[in-house]
């Protein structure tokens, strides 16, 4: 459009053939009937950047994902894998981005910015275990995301980020039954960076400063609610 903003738009079709580990999970049996997943996608968006400082982009997508591949547990806890009929997913990402010039002073650069994503996926013609799933939410996925940040550079050496992460809750099982809490995230660092001729950095920084309890990393579907996995509280780190 100009020569600081641009749309684009695609359409792609194609097909994932069902990984060694899915076609052989944890359970040691092999697998014959998982078939390759087939999707067609849609989407369109537009890049700008507006007076030297701003910064947006914006996506959305329509993704049709038929025999989608979901995990699945026994009641000894191993993973095996089934084709879910189809999934519709569709969503948007944003992003905007703040980036003063400064000409003179202590700060070098400043860089603030935040993305949102949203995500509505819901399963389609997903029957399992004589159980309709059609139409709840796909299992494992937040529907919104948030993260913020702010990158700063001074007297020449120094750096400073801040990010926060804010994660809806998202089901943790076919049925939506259960789901994991939301929690949000703030972790910072600071650090000062030699100059090129030695290219040595010193750092540290916290990560999980608010000390939210929270799950990383769920085990969806899994048998008599074992979904959670402990995240670290609040810890610190140092290094060079």
């Amino acid at each position: 459009i100009s020569a600081t903003l641009s749309m684009y738009g695609s359409i792609s079709s194609g097909f994932s053939p069902p990984s060694l580990a899915e076609v052989r999970p944890s359970t040691g049996a092999f697998n014959n009937t998982l078939n390759a997943e087939r999707g067609l996608s849609y989407e369109v968006g537009v890049k700008g950047r507006f007076f030297n400082q701003f910064e947006a982009n914006l996506a959305l997508y329509y993704f049709r994902l038929k025999e989608t591949i979901v995990i699945q547990r026994d009641a000894s806890g191993a993973d095996y894998f089934i084709n879910a009929g189809a999934t519709s997913q569709r969503g948007a990402e944003l992003m905007l981005a703040w980036s003063p010039e400064f000409s003179s002073g202590k700060i070098s650069s400043i860089r603030i910015w935040t993305s949102y994503t949203y995500n509505h996926y819901r399963f389609k013609d997903y029957v399992n275990d004589g159980k309709d799933y059609s139409g709840n939410a796909v299992t494992g996925v937040a529907p919104t995301i948030l993260v913020m940040g702010a990158d700063v550079r001074f007297l020449k050496n120094f750096y400073f980020n801040l990010t926060a992460n804010y994660t809806d809750r998202l089901p943790l099982n076919d049925a939506n039954t259960d789901y994991a809490s939301g929690f949000f995230l703030l972790g910072v660092r600071a650090g000062y960076k030699l100059d090129k001729k030695i290219p040595l950095e010193f750092f540290l920084g916290v990560d999980n400063a608010l000390d939210q309890r929270y799950s990383l990393g769920n085990d969806l579907n899994a048998v008599g609610g074992r979904y959670y996995n402990a995240a670290a509280e609040r810890n610190f780190y140092v290094g060079i």
